[in-house]
């Protein structure tokens, strides 16, 4: 490189997590050798879990995810700078919640944003809870059952149902 004039360089995150990254940086940044060791070490070498590669898909036939949808759940915040050190640098001014299909603020102010089909358990957000529907593929069966007392009369089921993450 000379000075003045930077030399592009682009890495794919394969090149990232199979250690080309760090190579091709050793005459820039000095830590490199150590990040290989510890990316060697840790992650490469590990001989039980590799987490830089995907997981085989384990031996089971069913899988059920049961979870509580439609309370109010905080999903977001809006920060301002107090004006302190950290770490009381930021201060939370507003909580957004999702609710019945919609976000809205505790302060009353409208919320831009892509709201979820539902809201969540009053702790974690629907995106978070419904998850669970992607990891097999695009077909589920689902069965809704109303958070009362029932008989069974008012399960509803879905099966094959075609799931596309928005």
């Amino acid at each position: 490189m000379e000075c003045g004039k930077p030399t592009l360089l682009s890495f794919s995150a394969r090149e990232v997590s199979d250690g080309t990254f760090f190579k091709a940086i050793e005459e820039y940044d000095p830590d490199s050798k150590r990040l290989t060791y510890q990316l060697e070490k840790y992650y490469q070498g590990d001989p039980v879990l590799n987490p830089l590669t995907p997981w085989d898909r384990p031996p089971l036939k069913n899988i059920f995810c049961i979870y509580g949808i439609d309370s109010k759940t905080e999903v977001g915040y809006y920060f301002a700078p107090s004006g302190k050190p950290y770490p009381d640098n930021w201060i939370i001014t507003d909580v957004i919640y999702e609710y019945e299909g919609t976000l809205l603020s505790r302060s009353g102010n409208s919320v831009a944003g892509n709201p979820g089909a539902s809201s969540g358990d009053g702790t974690v957000s629907y995106n978070s809870l419904s998850w669970c529907k992607t990891w097999l593929g695009p077909k589920v069966n689902i069965t809704r059952a109303p958070q009362a007392e029932h008989d069974g009369s008012d399960v509803q089921i879905s099966l094959n149902v075609e799931h596309h993450r928005t």
